[in-house]
């Protein structure tokens, strides 16, 4: 697989011309220790937190994945 992108949580990697894979990690940002989410350097590593991440973002893929779905069908009627 060829890297897309690195990251500070997650790296993305192009599989094929439909796909692709986001790595997720531990790492969060945050400063000295601390997580804060707007900040734009990591600052330590949470076990667990890129398996959250991955569950995350399958949730809201899924949702966007039966939306496209059903504006597909009801066009097509």
């Amino acid at each position: 697989m060829k890297l897309l992108y690195k990251g500070k949580t997650k790296d993305v990697y192009y599989k094929n011309e439909r796909e692709v894979l986001l790595a997720f990690k531990d790492d969060v940002t945050g400063e000295d220790g601390v997580f804060d989410p707007g900040a734009n350097t990591v600052g330590l590593s949470i076990d667990g937190a890129g398996m959250s991440a991955l569950k995350m973002t399958t949730y809201f893929f899924e949702r966007l994945k039966n939306i496209i779905s059903l504006h597909i069908t009801s066009n097509q009627t």
